[in-house]
């Protein structure tokens, strides 16, 4: 027979961590029934710009549209088209993702440094193993899903820190997720393809002629209809995810309740057993 002690310890953790997950979960359904409508269109994707692919109509379009604004920035950019087509591609992205996802500050005329003696740089610290295994896991992925942003970062040797902090921030929670609930971690991919067309399509929008505009309005107006349904989606898997939890542990609770049942009918047994081992403790100790 089990250590009544040992038993009733168990019962009273198992209990405690079914309560807070109990207590937690209706904390997480509570705030979400409160959440305005408006919040289900929130979305923790970065803007996925790199992936969006440009065409030579919009890059056209654009340059002719910086010429007015800047024409120091749109002639660098042409001639660098020529010159150095993939730091282009790279550098026309960037710049028509600053222009269209965030409002432009007015620049600054920067200060004139002040001469300071030449310092020796000491070399860049080597990439530690781990970082290199997490950069070729994410590689990998993206080779899967999108072929694409995979060659680009394969292409870019030295690739920026921000710029991988970014591809991590917005894919590494999907390939956490296919791991243990890979219907979920498929709508999460789905979402971010529809986020990424979207905003194709905003971008195409503000370059567009008249009569393309019609049809572009009508494809938004699909894609904005197709996200809400895998928003819808992704709530019902992660609700039902919670629920088969839930279920899990109450048929846990249901064990340690029936185990309680049976652990206070030993009472005068235990009892009886524990004071003997007392008196046991008491005869074998060494008299003075």
């Amino acid at each position: 027979m089990k250590n009544p002690s040992i038993v009733l310890t168990g019962l009273v953790a198992a209990g405690a961590g079914i309560v807070c997950f109990v207590l937690g979960m209706s904390n997480v359904l509570a705030a979400e029934s409160e959440a305005d409508a408006a919040d289900m269109w929130r979305e923790a994707l970065i803007h996925p710009f790199d992936a969006i692919t440009l065409s030579d109509q919009h890059i056209d379009r654009f340059l002719t549209r910086l010429e007015e604004s800047d024409p120091e920035r749109a002639a660098e950019l042409k001639k660098m088209r020529i010159t150095n087509p993939q730091q282009f591609r790279w550098e026309i992205r960037e710049e028509i993702a600053n222009r269209f996802f965030r409002q432009i500050k007015p620049t600054e005329k920067p200060e004139t440094p002040k001469e300071t003696p030449p310092v020796e740089t000491p070399p860049p610290p080597k990439e530690p193993d781990a970082a290199k295994q997490k950069l070729a896991d994410l590689t990998a992925w993206l080779e899967t899903h999108f072929p694409q942003q995979a060659e680009a970062l394969k292409s870019n040797p030295a690739p920026s820190a921000e710029h991988l902090d970014t591809l991590f921030a917005r894919y590494e929670p999907i390939m956490r997720i296919e791991r243990v609930n890979p219907p979920l971690a498929e709508a999460m991919l789905e979402d971010i393809k529809v986020q990424m067309r979207r905003d194709e399509l905003l971008m195409e929008l503000q370059y567009a002629e008249e009569d393309e505009k019609e049809t572009i309005i009508k494809e938004l107006e699909s894609l904005v209809a197709k996200r809400f349904d895998l928003i819808i989606r992704k709530r019902q898997l992660q609700h039902d995810h919670l629920s088969r939890r839930l279920s899990r542990l109450q048929e846990e609770l249901e064990k340690q309740r029936q185990g309680l049942e049976a652990l206070q009918k030993t009472k005068e047994q235990s009892v009886k057993a524990r004071v003997e081992a007392l008196l046991k403790s008491v005869e074998k100790a060494p008299s003075q």
